[in-house]
């Protein structure tokens, strides 16, 4: 997402290029497994196929989207718009990213098993998390 860090870089003297660029969001396979893999999909009647699907109507940029209008990013700082898609989905990246924070990926996580990563910031309401035996 180069392109979006190059239209963000002057904000003052080119603000549309800058709306332009808080709004841009790549859809990736970590970002998309990681909305499938946590049930995030499931949960909002959105679940599709990794690939185009992604940036239509009822996709994982619909749900990131949704997901920045209900986050101010100001609180993280305070220079950046409220809403700012391009920030959550690089967060989400970044969670999942063998050179990131290596959480919710396929390194660490067997999609044919149960998630036992309890330290997990969406543990408690993840889909693939481990059932306790009743």
């Amino acid at each position: 997402m180069t392109l979006s860090s190059v239209l963000m870089a002057d904000r003052e003297a080119r603000p549309d290029w800058y709306a332009v660029g808080i709004a841009m969001i790549a859809v990736d396979r970590l970002v998309h497994n990681f909305l499938v893999r946590t049930g995030i999909l499931e949960q909002l009647g959105m679940v599709h196929p990794y690939g185009p699907r992604c940036y239509a109507d009822g996709g994982c940029a619909e749900v990131l989207r949704r997901v920045s209008a209900q986050i101010d990013a100001r609180q993280f700082d305070r220079n950046f718009p409220a809403d700012f898609p391009r920030f959550v989905q690089h967060a989400l990246w970044r969670y999942c990213a063998a050179d990131g924070l290596n959480v919710c990926n396929g390194n660490n996580i067997d999609d044919r098993k149960s998630c036992d990563l309890s330290s997990c910031i969406v543990y408690s309401n993840c889909a693939k998390k481990a059932r306790k035996l009743q």
